[in-house]
């Protein structure tokens, strides 16, 4: 092949490569859990079921369970304050 074609195929795998990329930054979830699959009350949910959620971790359910403990939760944006709130919001529910 010439060069030419070698330098397309090339820019054009680099494209698609950056898109994957961009598309997994941008996109809530972490590829396994659809948001609209998975959705945790966050005044009723045990610790496990909330570290089951995407981006939720042990530090972050317990600290959900402390919050919930001193005053129900009425609002996912009381939330608003921990670490990646913007994207576990959509595994969670208010009821």
């Amino acid at each position: 092949m010439n060069r030419k074609v070698l330098g397309v195929q090339f820019l054009f795998t680099g494209v698609l490569i950056l898109s994957g990329i961009i598309y997994h930054w941008f996109v809530p979830g972490d590829g396994r859990h659809s948001p609209g699959k998975l959705k945790v009350s966050v005044n009723s949910a045990t610790k496990e079921e909330l570290v089951s959620v995407p981006y939720i971790g042990e530090k972050t359910a317990d600290e959900i369970i402390r919050l919930r403990n001193r005053e129900k939760i009425t609002d996912l944006k009381q939330l608003s304050h921990l670490r990646y709130y913007k994207k576990f919001k959509y595994y969670l529910k208010v009821e």
